[in-house]
């Protein structure tokens, strides 16, 4: 199977009822569309343990230093709001897979259906 290309929501200013756009993190992972960097996350954890999420770094400092990839826990019933990723170290192309050539890829410790997550961006103007 394919990662989960993850439907990004623009805010409005009517609000919107986050139940109703959340999406849960299979086997697979996701794929965020991160192609102008203002992709925020909500990440929420309904299971009866703690989830890791994964966040793949695919990038080297310097050429040749590893970076490792960058690891949230979230507590059972917790919900985790993450800020926006730097295009320069998370993007990749995963159009392959995913379809998105800038994408963010994110995996979950958690497969169950248990962990969902939302992706935003708050227009501009």
């Amino acid at each position: 199977m394919a990662r989960l290309a993850l439907t990004t929501q623009t805010l409005e200013a009517a609000g919107t009822e986050l139940e109703t756009v959340f999406e849960e993190i299979g086997t697979d992972g996701v794929a965020i569309d991160n192609e102008h960097g203002d992709v925020t996350i909500l990440i929420k954890n309904g299971g009866v343990g703690s989830a890791t999420i994964t966040v793949d770094v695919p990038k080297n400092a310097d050429g040749d230093l590893v970076v490792p990839d960058r690891t949230y826990t979230i507590g059972v019933d917790e919900y985790h709001l993450i800020k926006a990723f730097s295009r320069a170290w998370y993007n990749q192309d995963d159009s392959l897979d995913s379809g998105l050539e800038h994408a963010v890829l994110l995996d979950s410790s958690v497969t169950d259906g248990t962990v969902e997550i939302l992706a935003f961006e708050t227009p501009k103007g």
